[in-house]
């Protein structure tokens, strides 16, 4: 199950311009659990997504990847909320896809973020957030 919940989110600052996570008013930052999930083309089941936790942390520029308790990734991002849609960039440091850049996009909409990723070290970025055949697009809830 570990396997299939790393896969979801590789793995995931919102004020004008080109922004390094974890800046004054980042609002990626905190920690979101994973409420759906899709990743190459597969809907994980709410129960295998309920059991894994899977909780994504991000703070100072950081981010780390829970699943039942266990950190199965972190590294570093960078976000651009300036496009449209806002990006993402996740440099994985530990976890399967260690030394790796993932690129992406996310949207925040009140509590919810949406991530969407292509594989790692893919020279594309996704376009939409509509699921992919290869690649993740996950959804979260911030954490209080």
């Amino acid at each position: 199950m570990q396997k299939l919940v790393a896969g979801i989110f590789g793995f995931a600052a919102l004020t004008v311009g080109s922004t390094v996570g974890g800046e004054k008013g980042d609002k990626l930052e905190g920690s979101w659990i994973a409420t759906a999930a899709v990743s190459d083309g597969k809907k994980a089941p709410e129960d295998v997504l309920k059991k894994a936790m899977l909780t994504v942390t991000f703070k100072g520029g950081k981010y780390s990847v829970v699943s039942e308790g266990n950190e199965v990734e972190a590294g570093t991002y960078k976000a651009d909320p300036s496009k449209k849609p806002a990006t993402i960039d996740l440099t994985i440091m530990t976890g399967k896809d260690k030394g790796k850049t993932q690129p992406g996009i996310y949207k925040i909409e009140g509590d919810t973020l949406t991530v969407a990723l292509t594989p790692p070290e893919s020279k594309e970025r996704p376009k939409n957030f509509e699921p992919p055949e290869r690649g993740e697009v996950t959804v979260l809830k911030r954490q209080p």
